[in-house]
């Protein structure tokens, strides 16, 4: 799994990114196979395992990080409060992170409020903060099942 990132702020995005991850495992002769379900996988010619990338957030076109699949998992439940953290990290007159790091700056200071605040953002899922019926959860676990199963 690997960020895509912003092009604006690091020059990649989504199919840069992907077409990065392809130069660098193509000499080891790993190709990137036809697109199955939503993940992307690269197949080795001599029958080796499976090469799995995810690119965040959405492994389509849409460019961002981790925490920005998070903000597109959120809970019902927990809509509420996460969207006073996104009003609470736009409040802020002078931010100290530039604009490509609000939404870490957002998923962070939601986990801040959580039961057990201080923790990394696996307690989004350790905690069932996010809903596993969004299509965004099922195509990466269908991904994660494919490559890891």
């Amino acid at each position: 799994m690997v960020d895509a990132d912003y092009p604006e702020y690091f020059g990649l995005g989504c199919q840069k990114t992907i077409d990065r991850v392809t130069a660098i495992v193509k000499p080891f002769d790993f190709k990137l196979a036809p697109k199955v379900a939503s993940g992307l996988c690269f197949e080795h010619s001599d029958g080796f395992a499976d090469l799995g990338l995810w690119v965040m957030p959405d492994n389509q076109q849409e460019e961002g990080m981790l925490e920005d699949w998070i903000k597109a998992c959120v809970k019902g439940e927990e809509q509420v409060l996460f969207n006073q953290s996104v009003a609470a990290v736009q409040a802020i007159e002078s931010p100290k992170f530039g604009s490509h790091s609000i939404s870490k700056a957002e998923v962070a200071t939601w986990l801040a409020w959580q039961k057990q605040p201080g923790h990394g953002l696996y307690i989004a899922i350790r905690d069932g903060l996010l809903d596993d019926k969004s299509p965004l959860f099922s195509d990466m676990e269908k991904w994660l099942l494919r490559i890891f199963a």
